[in-house]
């Protein structure tokens, strides 16, 4: 990484780190690498490759742009703006909420259509830039479809809060799943309230098995309907593809590009963004409680958004 001033970290993962640089010519850019004492770990530098790999190979307007690739680091374009969990604490108007979806699930789409399923939708993988972009960020723990099987059974991998049931209960991971953590995503923005978290992961888990929701009075009854349909506790219940999602929500009033802009340009400045978040790679007790959720044998990790 000669060519590049590391100016400061942004954040440390389980797996890599985050820094804000520069090019020896001035151009920020934003550099995830590796651990140092996880490079020599098989597993974890295969995690990170096939990240990498994932990456350098989406071209979409909507997905971080990769400048560059290496064996341990990534060089991505960098991004000024708020990531989703930031714009959560404030209100959103349902148009606003709807552009953003809109966008972002045509990256999703994307993704899925290159047989990528990403594993990991959550609001803090998601950005809106300060020029009205849609970006989606991390693939840390993405999967190509055929090779998802390969995934350890016992291993849950994500952010609990927006599992999906089957994938919180150690099943099949399918599109649906990502599908599945938009609509909790969507739920949250237009409620400004967690869905599913709760005081510690068990009780989180147990949630998403039970996977009750009942839409607040208030909210649009097309969009509330349109959360509901995401949220079907049966995969094959839920809509098929982001692109159906993504019809259902053009249903509904949507902002323009004006509106978005000057939306943001009402927030307060951005702080420093996070680009990287710790995401729970955990053996899960195969025991069984409940409505059938896993029970895990871990101490609470406290993941707040």
């Amino acid at each position: 990484m000669k060519e590049y001033v590391l100016e400061r970290k942004i954040a440390t993962g389980g797996m890599a780190e985050v820094f804000l640089a520069h090019h020896k010519e001035k151009k920020t850019v934003v550099i995830k690498k590796i651990l140092p004492h996880l490079a020599s770990q098989a597993d974890y530098l295969r995690m990170f490759r096939e990240e990498l790999q994932i990456l350098s190979g989406l071209q979409h307007k909507n997905i971080v742009r990769v400048l560059e690739t290496h064996a341990q680091y990534v060089v991505m374009e960098y991004l000024e703006g708020y990531d989703w969990r930031v714009l959560s604490q404030h209100q959103i108007p349902q148009k606003i909420i709807i552009y953003l979806f809109l966008e972002a699930l045509a990256a999703l789409f994307y993704v899925h259509e290159q047989k990528i399923i990403h594993r990991d939708i959550s609001p803090q993988n998601w950005m809106l830039t300060s020029g009205g972009q849609v970006k989606l960020l991390d693939f840390g723990i993405s999967k190509h479809e055929q090779r998802s099987h390969e995934t350890v059974t016992g291993v849950l991998k994500g952010k609990y809060g927006y599992m999906s049931p089957e994938q919180a209960s150690g099943g099949k991971i399918t599109i649906q799943c990502d599908i599945f953590a938009m609509g909790v995503i969507l739920y949250e923005l237009c409620t400004q309230t967690r869905l599913f978290k709760r005081s510690n992961d068990l009780l989180t888990l147990q949630a998403i098995a039970q996977c009750q929701v009942e839409i607040p009075e208030g909210l649009d009854l097309r969009l509330g309907a349109i959360i509901l349909k995401a949220l079907e506790r049966r995969r094959e219940d839920r809509y098929q593809s982001c692109d159906e999602f993504r019809r259902a929500l053009l249903e509904c009033e949507v902002a323009s590009q004006q509106e978005v802009l000057e939306f943001i340009r009402a927030l307060p400045r951005p702080r420093n963004q996070v680009l990287f978040e710790v995401t729970q790679i955990r053996q899960a007790d195969r025991s069984l409680v409940g409505a059938g959720v896993l029970a895990l044998g871990l101490a609470v990790l406290g993941l707040g958004w």
